[in-house]
């Protein structure tokens, strides 16, 4: 079998095994890199950027896994770097993936201002394209899930809640739902902190979400402050 067509078979086994959260695929990545001494631009950045993919699930280094990612990019996007604006540039969807990723790690680095410039960057995209997440392997829900995060730490209060209710909106109008009870939690401790009560009753209601789906973490940390915002779990 040509080396092209089997890697298309591994990669096709590597995202089955992530969207079964298996980040087993050490193997697999072994097997992509050694089907022939050659890789199409494409190929490079899909190893390149699931190998770091790989890392970010097991406890490898933040800044060696972002210069992973970034260098990722930059087989398809040449020059980018990390202050490039990507707000007027149409991104393919691998490309996205990609740029989310690196967005995450440099909040991990501590960089929140720019994690939320950058994500702020593809948040605006989606909107302005009018990109369908029905299509998309990346969806709004997820990119609105992590900027609302990243808003409500940073006090930027207002503009969190309406970015977590547009999340909330895609996840229901695309049949999303992975990321709604995040994002409905993520909504509460808003309110709380622009001071409405509703917030309470929304807390409460994410609690009952998490033990639904048996996410004993996320009902943990929603427990630690149950004092502070409602009487949960009981």
């Amino acid at each position: 079998m040509p080396a092209q067509y089997k890697r298309i078979q591994i990669e096709q086994e590597i995202n089955k095994r992530i969207n079964a959260d298996d980040y087993e695929f050490k193997d697999l990545l072994e097997a992509y890199k050694n089907c022939s001494n050659d890789m199409s631009e494409r190929e490079e950045q899909f190893y390149l950027y699931e190998s770091a993919y790989y890392k970010s699930k097991h406890n490898g280094e933040n800044a060696v896994i972002l210069a992973d990612f970034i260098q990722a990019l930059q087989k398809t996007f040449e020059g980018y770097t990390v202050q490039t604006d990507i707000e007027n540039i149409v991104l393919m969807p691998d490309e996205m993936i990609i740029f989310y990723n690196i967005a995450y790690c440099l909040c991990r680095e501590g960089k929140r201002q720019q994690a939320i410039t950058a994500a702020n960057q593809l948040y605006k995209l989606y909107q302005k394209y009018d990109l369908m997440d029905s299509i998309m392997p990346l969806g709004l829900d997820a990119i609105a899930r992590m900027l609302s995060q990243w808003l409500l730490a940073d006090g930027q209060l207002d503009m969190a809640l309406q970015v977590a209710d547009k999340g909330c909106a895609s996840c229901t109008k695309y049949g999303r739902m992975k990321n709604l009870p995040y994002l409905l939690h993520t909504k509460s401790l808003i309110l709380l902190g622009l001071g409405k009560e509703e917030g309470r009753i929304l807390f409460k209601r994410t609690y009952m979400f998490f033990e639904a789906l048996g996410n004993k973490e996320m009902m943990a940390e929603i427990n630690l402050h149950k004092e502070v915002f409602y009487e949960c779990g009981k």
